[in-house]
């Protein structure tokens, strides 16, 4: 009985171990896919991120932009992916797009 002990143990051990050692090696500073600025003047002010692709997400802010570089996405002039659509592919390549372009809802691509 104390041997089957022993190894119950030795598992839950070696579970929790794994466990610590895959949260640690979680990034916890990736750079989300979009950030977008409140202004005034553009690239400015108070800054709210989309950090999932693969769904549909209306932007709270509208007076800048910026893409991360090899992400694409296409951006929608109406809440809800509706509307006029403007499609980047690889990211803004570093440049913010700073400035309300009519962008309201942005689709990520995974």
């Amino acid at each position: 009985m104390a041997a089957k002990c022993r190894v119950t143990s030795a598992a839950v051990a070696v579970a929790i171990l794994a466990v610590a050692m895959a949260m640690c090696s979680t990034p916890t500073d990736a750079t989300p896919p979009l950030t977008s600025w409140s202004g005034p003047g553009g690239c400015a002010g108070q800054t709210a991120t989309v950090e999932y692709c693969g769904i549909c997400s209306d932007l709270q802010y509208y007076e800048g932009q910026d893409l991360a570089q090899d992400y694409s996405a296409t951006f929608y002039t109406d809440f809800g992916c509706a509307g006029t659509t403007y499609h980047t592919i690889g990211g803004f390549r570093g440049t913010q797009y700073c400035g309300d372009f009519g962008f309201r809802s942005v689709y990520i691509d995974c």
